[in-house]
């Protein structure tokens, strides 16, 4: 799935003890500044970021459209000084979206917040819904979302969301667990039915080269 993420990355305007920064992103209709503080860590050698708020204007005509300031956030920008920041279509409507990495975690849930681009009233909207999918990949062709998860050292899976009436809902999932018996792997297979995920079926294998 393609997302527009163009950046670029303007001079920082010095604060005491922080600085000022600026990101601009690219989509195909709108322009997005990302306006973040960049703050030195207790230790005095990192560097912890957030943004603080997004000004997007038409990228046609230049005007702006709408200013959000962000819930809290932060990622690491001692290297690269990249925000989680991603423009593309995340209802499959057509509208170009985006989403914000809320904090980068040790494992590879990552969470975000999520702005709906909502055609009528010409603004983005957040999704709360939607900030319960970690690590997204929304794919266009099946109109589905796929997050790929791991709970622990022992468990992993895949869980596929389709949007019903407006709202995304797990519709599948499967997942591999390591914890059940050693030398074994439990393979779990669940799918939607009655308004929740349900288990279809279970299957314990041996691990391969044991």
């Amino acid at each position: 799935m393609r997302a527009w993420i163009f950046l670029l990355l303007i001079t920082p305007l010095t604060v005491i003890g922080q600085e000022a920064k600026q990101y601009s992103f690219t989509g195909k209709k709108f322009n997005f500044t990302l306006f973040a503080t960049r703050s030195l860590s207790a230790d005095n050698i990192n560097y912890s970021c957030g943004i603080d708020s997004i000004v997007i204007t038409s990228k046609q005509h230049g005007n702006r459209l709408q200013a959000i300031v962000c819930n809290e956030n932060s990622y690491f920008c001692t290297d690269g000084e990249k925000p989680g920041f991603l423009v593309e279509d995340m209802n499959f409507d057509g509208e170009e979206d985006f989403r914000l990495m809320q904090f980068l975690p040790a494992g590879p849930n990552i969470p975000y917040y999520y702005w709906l681009y909502n055609a009528k009233t010409s603004r983005f909207e957040p999704n709360t819904q939607l900030e319960e999918i970690t690590s997204p990949v929304f794919d266009k062709h099946s109109k589905r979302i796929v997050s790929e998860w791991r709970n622990g050292a022992a468990t992993s899976g895949k869980t596929l969301y389709e949007y019903r009436n407006g709202i995304p809902m797990a519709v599948e999932e499967r997942s591999m667990d390591y914890g059940q018996k050693e030398g074994y792997i439990l393979y779990t297979t669940k799918k939607l039915a009655g308004g929740k995920l349900k288990t279809v079926s279970k299957k314990l294998v041996k691990e391969k080269n044991r």
